[in-house]
């Protein structure tokens, strides 16, 4: 039955995570990529049931997981793994139905999640420019994070976007024009931290998406 085969495919969605391990510098002894294509067809087998498929724990706790990972960071102390976190975060969730995210950041009273990815984004910028931090892993995983936004903000169209969504990107617009004017201000902008081929740059995740 329909409900067996969710069944088993929740099953190697729960087994995939488990073997899902990374190096200590981040990068993944197993990808995760094939979980989230597996994650948005149990998604969407869901929604065409009805919600009787049985895949609605399953979800549930993905989202769950998602929220806890995201409010437990602290944007006045960000790290690499900070960054690692709130951007495999929005990766698995942006494998779920717009519709099933809407009704997950619709239920964040607090406008948490938005408010911290936008913050924690932002604050790269910040230490980019003004503090001029030079940990290249911190600035490899920002960047990351900003590619997974605006994956995560192409699956939330439901055809439109959100209040809050349009919000967090109108503030990522702001802090790009900001981190952008104040390296042409500066004395040596050809040697930006994050404004260089390997970070924010067309043979990676460029400006302005």
């Amino acid at each position: 039955s329909v409900s067996d085969h969710i069944k088993e495919m929740c099953e190697l969605h729960q087994y995939l995570k488990s073997v899902e391990s990374w190096t200590k510098d981040h990068n993944p002894r197993t990808t995760p990529k094939t979980r989230r294509i597996l994650l948005g067809v149990i998604c969407r087998l869901e929604l065409s049931s009805n919600g009787q498929a049985g895949a609605s724990e399953l979800l549930l706790g993905i989202l769950q997981a998602a929220a806890t990972s995201i409010s437990s960071i602290e944007t006045a102390q960000l790290s690499d793994q900070s960054f690692f976190v709130l951007c495999e975060s929005a990766l698995d969730i942006s494998s779920l139905e717009a519709t099933v995210l809407s009704s997950f950041f619709s239920q964040d009273g607090q406008n948490t999640c938005w408010t911290t990815f936008q913050a924690a984004t932002a604050k790269g910028y910040e230490l980019g420019c003004l503090q001029h931090s030079t940990d290249p892993g911190l600035f490899l995983q920002w960047n990351r994070l900003r590619g997974a936004l605006f994956t995560l903000f192409m699956a939330c169209a439901n055809p439109d976007l959100s209040r809050e969504c349009s919000h967090c990107i109108l503030g990522l617009i702001s802090s790009e024009c900001n981190a952008g004017a104040q390296l042409f201000a500066s004395s040596r902008p050809s040697s930006s931290t994050i404004f260089n081929d390997e970070i924010v740059s067309p043979d990676s995740i460029p400006s302005g998406i």
